[in-house]
């Protein structure tokens, strides 16, 4: 238990770093995006492509691969489902953002946060499994969410620019990945090197881009609208619930099940908020669930993780 906790504290005390960089102006504002820049397009594409690369295809995995991509898929359709039941039951207004809250439920960030937490508690082979499911997650995302944010609006047409988003670094190292790891090619022993230390580089960079953002949204004003803490309180806590009940009995691998439940653990994605705006939408709100579900994870995500490692006897 020790060991685990003390993993996640070292990648929440990366977050606070941020959160003080930015509250005592060390990081000058706009820092955050030159970060998410290095990031996305260089650190994290390293990362995905090293992981993948070197790992062994064994029958194993590729029973773990097939499991964790069905699972991803049934996830997303029947979470889609239940965020309408949702968004219906609590009688959320106004109707026109119904469509921003479905997306702030279903979508969670395991892309941006979810690969460096993941390699730095589980290790390689469960990022390689995150990537699986974050390569259906991103078709999900940018084909989606320009159709979902429009839900109680008139029907308009989708916007096909979302399609060339599909084409961002991390998507296209993941298939790179994936073929590396299908061919079993293996790598020169300086590429891997160099990519295995860039790729390093994305567990303190991303938890200190995290804090730094945290500490520019006022947590204070969101929490006071009702709606919208109980959208977040559902995304982090019934979610994850209804996840474990569901998977926890299917006759899948433990990796495959730590993956598809430590998936559902994560706040909600950042990118949707951009998608909306680039919609006509006020992203406020979505904006606000991304802020508050993000500070939420701060306990959620060690106790989610301490859990699964010892019901699933990992480490």
């Amino acid at each position: 238990m020790l060991t685990i906790f003390s993993k996640v504290l070292v990648i929440f005390l990366m977050m606070a770093v941020g959160y003080l960089a930015q509250k005592k102006t060390i990081l000058p504002e706009g820092a955050d995006d030159i970060m998410n820049a290095y990031v996305m397009k260089l650190a994290c594409p390293c990362l995905i492509i090293s992981s993948m690369a070197t790992s062994e295809l064994r029958r194993s995995a590729i029973v773990d691969t097939l499991q964790v991509a069905a699972g991803t898929v049934i996830f997303f359709i029947v979470t889609l489902l239940i965020a309408w039941l949702f968004l219906k039951a609590i009688h959320y207004t106004p109707k026109e953002d119904w469509g921003m809250m479905i997306v702030a439920i279903a979508f969670t960030n395991t892309g941006f946060m979810g690969f460096p937490v993941t390699k730095a508690i589980f290790g390689g082979y469960y990022l390689f499994l995150l990537v699986i499911q974050n390569i259906i997650f991103n078709l999900y995302m940018f084909i989606l969410t320009p159709m979902l944010v429009h839900i109680g609006e008139p029907r308009r047409g989708f916007n096909k620019s979302y399609l060339r988003s599909l084409l961002q670094p991390t998507t296209i190292a993941s298939f790179i990945g994936l073929a590396l790891f299908l061919l079993q090619t293996g790598l020169p022993s300086m590429v891997d090197e160099f990519l295995a230390m860039l790729g390093d580089s994305t567990i303190p960079v991303s938890m200190v881009i995290v804090g730094y953002q945290l500490a520019k949204r006022p947590l204070r004003d969101i929490i006071t609208n009702g709606k919208l803490v109980a959208v977040s309180f559902f995304r982090m806590l019934a979610i994850p619930l209804l996840t474990f009940l569901a998977v926890n009995w299917l006759p899948f691998t433990a990796p495959a099940k730590v993956i598809l439940l430590f998936a559902a653990c994560f706040p909600t994605a950042v990118i949707p908020a951009t998608i909306a705006a680039d919609e006509g939408k006020d992203a406020g709100p979505l904006s606000s669930v991304i802020a508050l579900t993000t500070a939420m994870s701060l306990a959620i995500l060690p106790l989610a993780a301490f859990f699964l490692m010892h019901w699933y006897g990992i480490g």
